[in-house]
């Protein structure tokens, strides 16, 4: 179904937190243009998906609903939104339908008046996209706490003692210097400041 009813869609890809991102900054534009957000949760997930990605806001309480075959460009996704991402490159920001991350807060998007379906793709990774909105996003990223026994057993244990968390991010050998992963240094120093806030 095809409609040019205004709409931001957002093509949703790589790990939670980027999808977090992405979300959050449709859905801030969205919201200030009244238009209807549209979330495409499957094209950024096909092709090379080397750590096995895969769509996860619905998990979490969010605004939105899933893009239709005509939003995603099925078929030949690909090579469709190839085209239209060359047609539009040279347009004014305004006349797009097509609009990519420019690395930064860019204020003609920020300000942008959606009076079409308007496709939005990037990490989109700052705040400021969505800062006005900011505790709107946190309640609606915010999941429900599981109730099954094993998280509630879990959960349990975590509150009767005296638990700290450390997460991980680890994609490649510890020897290797890669931008996807902290180096141990960071690990050692979270672990001092931990131990110098905790008494036991």
């Amino acid at each position: 179904m095809s409609t040019n009813k205004p709409a931001v869609i957002a093509r949703i890809r790589g790990g939670l937190g980027n999808q977090l991102f992405m979300y959050a900054m449709a859905r801030r534009l969205a919201q200030v243009n009244d238009v209807e957000l549209v979330l495409d949760g499957t094209t950024g997930f096909r092709g090379k998906n080397k750590y096995a990605r895969q769509y996860m806001l619905d998990r979490f309480p969010i605004s939105g609903r899933l893009a239709n075959e005509s939003e995603r460009r099925d078929p030949f996704h690909s090579i469709r939104r190839g085209v239209r991402k060359w047609w539009d490159k040279h347009k004014a920001i305004e006349h797009r339908q097509y609009i990519v991350d420019p690395g930064g807060l860019d204020d003609a998007i920020y300000s942008l008046s959606i009076n079409k379906p308007t496709t939005f793709e990037g990490y989109w990774q700052s705040e400021d996209w969505f800062s006005d909105i900011a505790e709107q996003i946190r309640a609606e990223c915010t999941p429900e706490a599981p109730s099954d026994d094993k998280n509630v057993e879990m959960a349990t244990l975590i509150e009767q003692s005296n638990a700290v968390a450390l997460h991980v991010r680890f994609f490649n050998d510890p020897t290797q210097t890669a931008q996807s992963q902290q180096v141990v240094d960071y690990y050692t120093k979270a672990i001092e400041t931990i131990r110098s806030k905790v008494d036991n």
